[in-house]
Parts: C-alpha cells; sequence; structure tokens
C-alpha cells in the first residue's frame, strides 16, 4: 500500500511516497519555487523508481496551504487531476499542522511560523499528546503580535508536566521574525528555539497516512486549497472597486 504526498506551499517542491508501516522515500528539487517545471518529473521519476503505477496508489496527499498561492495551486491542481484521472481519493493535508512530525518525541510545543508580510504571518502551534497531534493555536492568519499574546496564554494554560516551556519556530518565519518572537517569549519565561526548517513532502505524508487510517479521504472533487487570506492582486482589485465607488 503506497501514498503519494505532494508538497508546494513553500520554496522547494517536494514529493514523497510512503506504505501503511509509515517508511518511505522522499525527493526534493534543488532549486527554488520552480514547481510547476519540477513537479510532474518528480513524481513520475519517484514511482518509476519504486515501481509503483500511479493507478496502484491507495490515495494521494497533497498540501492544501497555506503557504505561496502559486504553489498551493500548483500542487491541488496536479493532485486533482491524478485522483481524477485515476479514481483514486485524496487527502487534504493541512500544511501548519504538518510540521507536528518534524518531531514527534518533542516535548516542547512545535510552531509552524510562514513569512506573510507587513508583521502578518501564517502560523499555528501544536503539541504531541499521548501519542496524538494536540492543537495549541489554531492554524490561521494572524498578525505576529496577536499569535504571540495567543500563544503565550495557551502554554500557560498547559497543565501536563510533560511539556517543557519551550517552543522550536518552523518555517521562514523563524528567519523574519525570530528576534521579535524570542523577546516576546522570553519575558514570559518561555524558551525559543529558531530550527527554520520549511515545508516537506515527508510532513504530509505522515500526517497524510494518518489522516487515511482514520477515513479523511476526499474525492477530486472536494478537494479545494487552503489560502486562509486572499491573494494580493485580489486585495488591490477589490480595494479598486470599492475606490471606485466613492
Amino acid at each position: 500500500m503506497y501514498i503519494l504526498a505532494i508538497e508546494t506551499t513553500g520554496p522547494h517542491c517536494s514529493v514523497a511516497l510512503i506504505n501503511e508501516t509509515g517508511h518511505g522515500a522522499a525527493r526534493v528539487s534543488q532549486g527554488t519555487l520552480n514547481h510547476l517545471t519540477n513537479l510532474t518529473p518528480m513524481i513520475k521519476e519517484i514511482l518509476e523508481y519504486y515501481q509503483v503505477e500511479v493507478g496502484d496508489l491507495k490515495a494521494i496527499a497533497v498540501s492544501q496551504g497555506p503557504g505561496s498561492f502559486t504553489g498551493i495551486r500548483i500542487g491541488v491542481t496536479t493532485a486533482r487531476a491524478l485522483c481524477q484521472a485515476k479514481n483514486i481519493p485524496a487527502i487534504a493535508v493541512p500544511t501548519l499542522e504538518s510540521f507536528a512530525y518534524a518531531d514527534k518525541n518533542y516535548k516542547g510545543i512545535i510552531v509552524p511560523m510562514f513569512d506573510a508580510r507587513r508583521s502578518q504571518v501564517f502560523a499555528g502551534a501544536y503539541r504531541w499528546n499521548g501519542g496524538y497531534i494536540e492543537q495549541v493555536v489554531k492554524g490561521d492568519a494572524y498578525n505576529l503580535a496577536d499569535f504571540l499574546e495567543k500563544l503565550a496564554s495557551s502554554i500557560n494554560d498547559i497543565t501536563d508536566d510533560e511539556v517543557i516551556r519551550e517552543v522550536t519556530v518552523y518555517g521562514d518565519g523563524a528567519e523574519a521574525y525570530g528576534e521579535r518572537v524570542d523577546e516576546y517569549l522570553d519575558a514570559k519565561d518561555i524558551t525559543t528555539v529558531l530550527n527554520g526548517t520549511t515545508q516537506h513532502a515527508k510532513y504530509i505524508a505522515k500526517l497524510g497516512l494518518e489522516l487515511y487510517n482514520a477515513g479523511k479521504t476526499l474525492e477530486y472533487g472536494q478537494l479545494h486549497p487552503e489560502y486562509m487570506r486572499k491573494a494580493e492582486a485580489e486585495r488591490k482589485l477589490e480595494e479598486a472597486r470599492k475606490a471606485a465607488l466613492k
């Protein structure tokens, strides 16, 4: 049994193949922001290497966002096309939550954070609790200050003695806002570790397998991107329309 995972929401395009035991392999593009060129050849290469036909896949898991708007569209469109052509179930994997699989043994709080510009972030917070992912702060679009306030408050509410007062920040937000995150959380007696690892198909594959086993699959037509906010071009168009009506 194999599941194909697709990740195109971050700077690097990646694909992964995972079996029912959770073992698998991944391929990552060498360059950045070349998803449209690299995705299909990478899928073909990993399937051929492991002698798996598209029609033999049990499901296709795709990183549905948030992240790069263009990248999200490329990944979701490709997954939908493959699922439709071969009548394969789809799995919509929340990109932020997938980072919980960056370290399943971590006793602190996992904080994926993507830079959305102008002190805005796509972010969430998660921890492992009894072998399951527990949401500490909902993955969403936030003003950085608002997110940090929610994060500190949520950590203070955790009563589990096994949880350490430490967060590890993943994603490009670690570089963009790491100093501000560290300064704010340090004042709340919370340690910050800046990791910076970006999106990866191996995380999508692992969470995708979990969702598959829980029966959380979709038909291709039910698979949609999760942008979490409107694209810059859409916002500017709306602003222009509103201005024209004044």
